[in-house]
C-alpha cells in the first residue's frame, strides 16, 4: 500500500502508474521493456517498505536522475555535479569493481574514486547483500562498485568490468585488523593470543575466498558453512587473484591509480592526494609483526602475495 502525502488514505500503485512514474523520473520512454521494472514494482508493492513519496525522493536528485534528465534546474551545485559526472561517465571505457579486503587502504581508495565516479555514494562501499539487491538498471548504470566479497560478483554483475583488489604486508594488515576488532569491542585478547584463533588467521586470503570463518563472532552460525584448510585456502585465494584484472599493493597505491586511470580512460582518477580514512594509528611493538606466531598466522597471506607478484595483473 502507498500513502499519499498529508493523507491517511492508502492505495496500491498500479504497475502502469509505477512504469509511468519511473519513466518520468528518469526521462526515459522505454522502461516498460526493462526487466528490472517488474522486480522493482513487486518489491515496492509486495514488501510494503516504500511510499510513493519515498520512491520519488529515491530517484529525484540521484546521480542516475541527473544523468538521464535533459536539463537540471535545481541550483548551481546540482547542475555542476550533474555536468561533471556526465562528462566523466561519457569518457569512461569500463566500470570498476573493487574487491575490498579489510584494512588494505580500501576505504581510502573508495573515497578517492567516488569523488569522481560516484559523488553521491550510491554504489561505493556497499554490503554485498545491497549489491545483490540492486535492479539490473542500477547495476548497468553503476560506474564503481566496492564491497567485501566482490570476487563473488563476477558471474552476477552485467557487462564487462575491471575488477581489482589491493594486498597489504600481512603483518601490518593483521595488526590493523586486530585493532579494528578491538575498537569494535569484539575482543579483549592480547594480539598474539588473538592470532592463535583459526578464525583470525590469514584474513586477506579468507576475505578473497569468502571463507565465512573470517566473519565476526556475531555470525557464528555461518562459520561451519565454509571453513577452508590452509592448502585449500591458498589454492582458492590464488585462483581468485588470477581472475582479477588488476592487483595492487598498499606500497604502490599511486601506481595502481595510474593504471586504473589509463584502463578506464579517466585521467582524473590518478590526480590528487590519496586521503587516509579508517586507519590504525597505533604502531605495533618493535619486532612483534615478524615474530614466529604472527608469521605462522599469516603464512597463506604471505604466500599469495609472493605468488601475485609473478602474475601479469600485478601492478609494478
Amino acid at each position: 500500500p502507498m500513502r499519499r502525502r498529508g493523507s491517511t488514505d492508502t492505495y496500491r500503485l498500479s504497475r502502469g502508474e509505477f512504469v509511468d512514474l519511473r519513466a518520468r523520473l528518469l526521462s526515459r520512454h522505454s522502461t516498460d521493456l526493462d526487466p528490472a521494472v517488474e522486480s522493482d514494482y513487486l518489491r515496492l508493492t509486495v514488501t510494503h517498505t516504500a511510499s510513493l513519496v519515498e520512491l520519488v525522493e529515491d530517484w529525484t536528485g540521484s546521480v542516475e536522475w541527473l544523468r538521464n534528465s535533459p536539463s537540471i534546474t535545481s541550483g548551481a551545485r546540482v547542475r555542476a555535479l550533474g555536468d561533471r559526472y556526465r562528462s566523466i561517465r561519457a569518457r569512461m571505457t569500463v566500470p570498476l569493481v573493487h574487491v575490498h579486503l579489510p584494512k588494505t587502504a580500501g576505504t581510502s581508495i573508495n573515497v578517492h574514486l567516488a569523488e569522481h565516479l560516484d559523488p553521491e555514494r550510491l554504489h561505493t562501499q556497499r554490503p554485498i547483500r545491497d549489491i545483490l539487491g540492486m535492479s539490473v538498471l542500477q547495476l548497468m548504470e553503476a560506474p564503481f562498485i566496492a564491497c567485501h566479497g566482490a570476487s563473488l560478483l563476477r558471474d552476477v554483475l552485467p557487462g564487462e568490468r575491471l575488477y581489482f583488489t589491493v594486498l597489504r604486508d600481512p603483518g601490518a594488515q593483521i595488526w590493523s585488523h586486530y585493532n579494528e576488532t578491538r575498537r569494535a569491542g569484539l575482543t579483549t585478547e592480547e594480539f598474539e593470543d588473538w592470532c592463535l584463533d583459526p578464525n583470525n588467521r590469514n584474513p586477506q586470503s579468507r576475505w578473497l575466498t569468502m571463507d565465512w570463518s573470517c566473519l565476526r563472532p556475531s555470525h557464528a552460525e555461518l562459520h561451519d558453512a565454509r571453513r577452508l584448510g590452509e592448502d585449500a585456502l591458498l589454492e582458492e585465494a590464488t585462483e581468485a587473484l588470477e581472475k582479477l584484472e588488476l592487483i595492487g599493493s598498499t606500497e604502490n597505491l599511486k601506481g595502481l591509480l595510474g593504471v586504473i586511470a589509463a584502463r578506464t580512460g579517466v585521467p582524473e582518477l590518478a590526480s590528487g592526494a590519496l586521503g587516509r580514512h579508517n586507519t590504525t594509528r597505533e604502531a605495533a611493538p618493535t619486532g612483534l609483526l615478524e615474530s614466529a606466531g604472527v608469521r605462522d598466522a599469516t603464512a597463506v597471506d604471505r604466500e599469495i602475495i609472493s605468488r601475485s607478484q609473478g602474475l601479469a595483473n600485478w601492478v609494478r
